[in-house]
């Protein structure tokens, strides 16, 4: 009678721990849904090989919000002062797009010999997106 109860006792536990589990994992998705959320069509873009007398070169990325809320994007940067970076839009509401033009100048400084990237950097209140980096390729040739 007493290990009949033990074990119906522990199968109400199991069943009540699996319950809150579940319940645990939707509650998540649910907050999930309801923040920002940065999504890129790429991250990387190779511009292949460029000749500096064709001057500056550029790539556009697009960044959508598929969050529930408000998408901030914080003051863009690079890693280097060859690549700049401007975005059209810094608040990107649910289900909105915006586009970010990356630029780089061959002729702003000697570049290294080879194939070499860039990062661009973009801050958000994307909660598991505190910062995307961005990158692009290239070599340059006379």
């Amino acid at each position: 009678m007493k290990s009949k109860a033990i074990i119906i006792l522990f199968l109400i536990l199991i069943a009540a721990a699996i319950g809150v589990l579940m319940f645990g994992k939707q509650l998540t998705q649910l907050i999930k849904e309801k923040q920002p959320n940065a999504q890129f069509d790429s991250k990387e873009y190779d511009l292949g090989k460029i000749r500096k007398a064709d001057g500056v070169v550029n790539k556009n990325f697009v960044i959508t919000n598929v969050g529930g809320e408000k998408l901030i994007i914080g003051d863009i940067t690079t890693s280097c002062g060859c690549t700049t970076a401007k975005i059209d839009n810094k608040e990107i509401l649910s289900g909105e797009k915006a586009n970010i033009t990356v630029n780089f100048d061959p002729n702003f400084h000697e570049e290294p010999k080879g194939r070499f990237s860039r990062s661009i950097y973009i801050p958000t209140n994307d909660p598991d997106n505190k910062e995307i980096e961005l990158k692009i390729f290239t070599e340059i040739y006379e």
